[in-house]
């Protein structure tokens, strides 16, 4: 990115949404709420945590000072060290390149990159049980 000189950039870490194999075909492991996916071929594991995509949107985005979560890990790096690695690229290529860091609301980035509507889709709703529209 720095050699391309680049006029903006995103750094994510893999979330596991609905319709994707990490979540369509993980499965469950021995602590309730947890979740593997198996990579086919080499075999390494991508470790989630359930959440509730209605509650929770700080997966997504968050901020350079420390709003970002991850709720995945691998037997090698825990959530905590990914989303410390993907600060680390994130805070200095945009140093090196004078980008500064768009603050906008991480749900409001989520809608955008999604090409949603403000209303999340009843089939994303793994954990909670609620579907919408159907009240409390």
């Amino acid at each position: 990115m720095i050699e391309s000189g680049v006029d903006d950039f995103d750094v994510s870490i893999i979330m596991t949404y609905p319709g994707s194999p990490y979540y369509d075909h993980a499965e469950p492991r021995a602590m309730p709420g947890e979740w593997t996916y198996t990579y086919p071929k080499p075999g390494d594991k991508l470790h989630e945590t359930e959440i509730d995509y209605i509650e929770v949107s700080d997966y997504y985005k968050g901020d350079p000072g420390g709003g970002y979560k991850a709720y995945v890990h691998t037997d090698e790096l825990s959530s905590q060290s990914l989303v410390e690695m993907r600060d680390w690229v994130e805070n200095d290529v945009r140093i090196r390149l004078g980008i500064p860091f768009n603050d906008a609301r991480p749900f409001a980035r989520y809608e955008h990159s999604m090409s949603q509507s403000s209303e999340l889709q009843d089939t994303i709703l793994r954990s909670s049980g609620f579907a919408l529209g159907q009240g409390e």
